[in-house]
């Protein structure tokens, strides 16, 4: 992907932003963006958007609820894939967690293997659950799969799909012995509510006809064992099918009757039948039984059940009576008799199993053994993130590799000096970790998603909102240089990085671009809704500022307060070109002369020349530059010396117009409180003015403005920078009316 296009529309208080990030620049980190945006921008808004489209979720804005629109599109107008979409929120107390963590422990090689040692298995599987739902009559919206569960519930509680084919393994003699007539009922007819109420309603009768079964059994001339009346009417009804007795074929009988061995010959299939179905008939021969039955039988008229009546009524089916004394024992039986019709396909099946399962043994031990993107996502961690009181296992490898599990099973050891490691549940480890290890954990979590996202082979566009913010600098730069990395790679992940921490943008713009690169870092700019991402420019701007400054007033009057930090850093704040220049930032009574600070310049900072004639006051020269800003339109980019002018002149403005209000004893009051700086002259003021509802919130606006921000010890100005140009101009027209 050469070009990423994001187009957002009313969505979480974006109205609009367009923007093209081109990743196929010829330089070291192409595939990296930073974007510097100050508080209440679009950062977050942005990092929403992105994370709504990843889940699916609606585009909008939430707060007026209003329909919304995101556009992601490569170079060719291809949209951007929902599957190649990663948004990572910045660090909260709740953390965050990778969910496809699973994808990193399977190795591709053994994955492969694995996968073709099944297939097979899987495709034999699959035929033989549609055989077995066909046989059953179940139902055609079920899917075939969902027999194995319920076939295993048959055993016992909680019983796992993976002793289905163990169980067919075990269960074979039964399967074999199974009376065939339930081939002739269909489960879903016995397996109801209906059914199971009606056995515990009719106990009684079902004891005594089991019992008068039994009896009539024992008594059999031609019944026996599991030669039952059903089995016997399928011999009937296979010999009539195949001509058996029009080829003048006869079946020789042997009756065991109490006083020897007799033979009967049968030369006619109707004559068999009814020679089986009299044994059968027997029971129904006892009037109590009889009776009972018929009364059973109304009932079903009753409840409108014909299905089950035609099956206790039919002559085929009829022997089911015999079993319903034991409702678990009859559906198990019911299946066996589905597979005994499948017998050939059920060896087959088991065979196969077993031919695997050496081979599947082996795969797992090479499994638990080999060294995957998981453990290198952990060393990547323990390498970078130092000195944490815990480490990181996974316990069930072997089935996320070659069984599929889900998720993966973390075992997290706490290490202790000199009691050694114990293993800890996560909830557990959390409430025990600091703020700084819970950052840690949230920064492991993304190093798996990353290695996920890598893993991919497609092109995966990245967007991390602030994820180390307010992070230990140690933290910071391991994060940092492991980004680096990252992106030195040029892999297929396609970072957009957002922050409001203009110092972590600088360090990042010095890593990866140097001086030279400024095309992959802006800087967002809002205007009535409508969002724009500028070109950063430089990243350290007083080479530009002191380059520029002996041409221009603007840029020589924004060196003041960046030289009078220099000569407070070298000399103290008792050194009189300290005291002079910071004179030019306060009215405390001196009043310098641009000649004053030219000299100071050119011994400070190297600034010989001077755009100036050399008499002008410096804070008329302030204060003039600061209305010739309010003339121009807005820049449509960060311009750091029209911030420092403005914040300068709206403080010596603010303190004119403070010592104007007060008396001469109020503001000695104030020198001797500091150095009058602004602070002290609004102490003073609210002293003296405590009911002032007009001019006083001007002047809080004032010092929540200018305080330190107009310092480079202030973050190198990151307080001026993350504050809008057009902010400053409207204070300083407020601060002008007062």
């Amino acid at each position: 992907m050469d070009e990423l296009t994001v187009e957002i529309k009313d969505s979480y208080g974006i109205e609009e932003l367009s923007h093209n990030f081109i990743f196929n620049n010829s330089i070291t980190h192409a595939h990296t963006h930073i974007v510097y945006a100050q508080n209440g921008t679009m950062k977050s808004s942005m990092a929403r958007t992105f994370l709504d489209f990843q889940k699916g979720n609606p585009i909008r804005d939430h707060i007026y609820g209003r329909n919304g629109s995101f556009v992601l599109k490569d170079e060719n107008g291809t949209p951007i894939s929902v599957d190649n979409v990663l948004s990572i929120p910045s660090f909260d107390s709740s953390g965050y967690e990778c969910e496809q963590m699973s994808l990193l422990v399977a190795s591709e090689d053994l994955k492969g293997q694995y996968d073709g040692l099944l297939k097979k298995y899987a495709e034999a599987l699959e035929v033989f659950l549609k055989k077995l739902k066909d046989t059953s009559g179940i139902k055609r919206n079920i899917d075939p799969s969902e027999i194995i569960p319920l076939f295993c519930s048959l055993f016992g509680k909680d019983i796992p799909d993976e002793n289905f084919v163990h169980i067919l393994k075990t269960s074979r003699t039964e399967i074999e012995s199974a009376p065939d007539f339930f081939q002739s009922i269909r489960f879903p007819d016995v397996d109801n509510g209906y059914v199971s109420a009606f056995i515990d309603a009719n106990k009684d009768f079902l004891q005594d006809f089991v019992s008068k079964y039994d009896e009539v059994m024992q008594k059999s001339s031609y019944l026996r064992g599991e030669f039952g009346t059903g089995n016997a009417q399928k011999v009937a009804d296979a010999l009539d099918s195949e001509k058996f007795f029009t080829a003048s074929h006869k079946v020789v009988l042997l009756s065991q009757d109490g006083k020897g061995n007799e033979e009967r010959i049968v030369d006619n299939p109707d004559e068999l039948k009814e020679l089986f179905q009299s044994e059968f008939d027997k029971i129904f021969a006892d009037p109590k039984v009889k009776v009972k039955f018929q009364k059973t039988l109304k009932k079903l008229d009753q409840a409108n059940h014909a299905d089950f009546k035609r099956i206790l009524t039919n002559t085929e089916t009829r022997p089911i009576v015999g079993y319903l004394g034991n409702y678990t024992l009859l559906k198990r039986r019911m299946w066996f008799s589905y597979l005994k019709k499948h017998l050939d396909e059920m060896d087959e099946l088991i065979k196969l199993k077993d031919e695997i399962k050496d081979d599947v043994a082996d795969l797992v031990k090479k499994a638990k053994e080999e060294n995957t993107e998981w453990d290198k996502a952990v060393e990547v961690f323990n390498r970078r993130f130092v000195n944490l009181p815990f480490t990181i296992e996974i316990k069930n490898k072997d089935s996320l590799i070659l069984e599929g599990a889900e998720t993966p099973s973390i075992q997290f050891m706490y290490n202790h000096r000199r009691r050694g490691k114990k293993p800890v549940d996560k909830k557990d480890i959390i409430s025990y970790l600091s703020t700084g290890e819970r950052k840690a954990l949230y920064l492991l979590n993304l190093i798996f998603e990353l290695q996920v996202r890598m893993k991919s082979g497609d092109p995966q566009v990245v967007l991390l909102d602030d994820v180390i913010d307010s992070f230990d600098y140690k933290n910071k730069y391991a994060f940092l240089e492991y980004l680096h990395e990252l992106s030195l790679q040029n892999n297929n992940l396609y970072l957009i990085v957002l922050t409001h921490n203009f110092d972590f943008f600088r360090l990042m713009q010095s890593r990866f671009f140097g001086q030279a690169w400024r095309k992959n870092s802006w800087i967002a700019q809002k205007d009535d809704g409508m969002i724009t991402l500028l070109e950063a420019g430089w990243f350290n701007p007083f080479p530009a500022i002191k380059s520029k400054a002996p041409r221009s007033k603007r840029y020589w009057l924004s060196l003041i307060p960046f030289a009078r930090n220099i000569v407070e850093y070298c000399s103290g704040d008792q050194d009189n070109d300290f005291i002079i220049l910071t004179s030019c930032l306060h009215m405390n009574g001196a009043s310098p002369i641009i000649t004053d600070i030219s000299a100071i310049l050119s011994v400070r900072i190297g600034v010989t020349t001077s755009p100036y004639s050399g008499n002008e006051s410096v804070h008329d020269s302030f204060t003039t530059e600061a209305d010739q800003i309010l003339s121009e339109p807005l820049a449509a980019q960060i311009d750091l010396p029209n911030k420092i002018l403005l914040a300068i002149a709206i403080r010596l403005t603010a303190e004119k117009f403070m010592r104007s209000k007060l008396t001469t004893a109020q503001v000695q009051a104030a020198i001797n409180e500091g150095n009058v700086f602004t602070r002290e002259l609004y102490n003073e003021f609210v002293g003296a003015y405590p009911n002032d509802d007009i001019n006083t919130p001007v002047l809080d606006s004032v010092n929540l403005v200018t305080p330190e921000n107009i310092h480079i010890n202030a973050f190198m100005y990151e307080p001026l920078i993350d504050m809008g140009e057009d902010e400053l101009r409207k204070l300083y027209q407020d601060v002008k009316a007062l």
